[in-house]
């Protein structure tokens, strides 16, 4: 097994994101650009090679300074055909082989393994220890697009199916954009409700960088409820491969009342299954900390998985 560096146009990457069941955003090209802008971090887009043969993909990204060095991989390895542990913990020994540790070297890698004992054991067997033994790893819940309204809807739980159709009855209007032109109003009212209710989430400066891109080549999708010509809710989501993730969402009381965010995401299903999306992410769930959001998300009815956490 080996990585090649691929050197070509952000289509071609993309491309090759459409052949992964369920990718995610942190290996796509945006997040790439994003992160070497904000956090000076070279991103290397790798192609997963065994002898002549290309099986999957992995966005490494690297800092040095004065002999310290940085790689940092979130989310990778993505496969063509996934499902093959044995793969799985070649690539490991692929990474170990490649990045060995040393002095002035940090390690992050966050493996699109399950959180499951035997891949733990994997990764401490390929010289990988946790970065924090308390930690948990990313926990979301997908949406299978490809599935007809008849049965999402059924898939629906029954308090979640209630606010829909209230919404429904509703005089909210519904508006889906597909430019970036909404953009602006959502980041604005997306930071003033984070910094008024003090959750945690990515800053809005971070979230314009990865979505700018998206926009442009046609993966960004901002949906806005309006409620007599107020802006009551609003949602952005974005593309990667087949798949597109919720990225962010902000609701006004008037929103709340109306059940807004319910019609959203709900209109979200059909746009993205128009768009040509199979699968959707939710965005992550934390019943700890997000415990209202938690249960929202899963009255959505999707397959919930868990990953491994963060090792060095």
């Amino acid at each position: 097994m080996r990585l090649q560096w691929y050197e070509g146009a952000p289509a071609g990457w993309e491309e090759r994101l459409r052949r992964v069941p369920r990718s995610n955003l942190l290996q796509s090209f945006a997040y790439g650009r994003a992160m070497r802008l904000t956090r000076q971090l070279m991103p290397r887009f790798g192609l997963i090679c065994e002898g002549e043969q290309e099986i999957g993909l992995c966005l490494v990204q690297e800092a040095s300074l004065l002999g310290a060095h940085a790689v940092v991989i979130d989310r990778g390895p993505l496969w063509y055909q996934p499902g093959n542990p044995d793969r799985d913990e070649a690539f490991a020994a692929l990474v170990a082989r490649l990045y060995p540790r040393r002095l002035m070297r940090f390690r992050r890698f966050m493996p699109e393994f399950p959180a499951d004992p035997t891949y733990h054991d994997l990764m401490t067997r390929q010289g990988f220890r946790l970065a924090r033994k308390d930690q948990i790893g990313q926990r979301s819940l997908w949406i299978d697009l490809t599935r007809d309204d008849v049965a999402l809807r059924a898939g629906l739980r029954s308090n979640w199916r209630q606010h829909l159709a209230q919404a429904e009855r509703s005089t909210l209007t519904i508006e889906v954009d597909r430019t970036g032109a909404l953009l602006p109003f959502m980041l604005n009212r997306y930071a003033a409700d984070k910094t008024a209710r003090g959750y945690p989430g990515p800053h809005p400066s971070l979230l314009r960088t990865i979505a700018l891109p998206c926009f442009a080549s046609g993966s960004g999708l901002v949906l806005r409820a309006l409620h007599q010509g107020h802006a009551v809710a609003s949602v952005l989501i974005l593309g990667h491969g087949r798949s597109a993730t919720y990225q962010a969402g902000w609701s006004g009381e008037a929103g709340r009342k109306l059940s807004a965010h319910h019609l959203l995401l709900w209109r979200a299903f059909g746009t993205l299954r128009a768009q040509g999306y199979r699968d959707f992410d939710l965005g992550g769930i934390n019943p700890e900390q997000a415990e209202g959001v938690t249960i929202f998300k899963k009255g959505m009815g999707g397959e919930a998985y868990e990953l491994l956490p963060i090792y060095r």
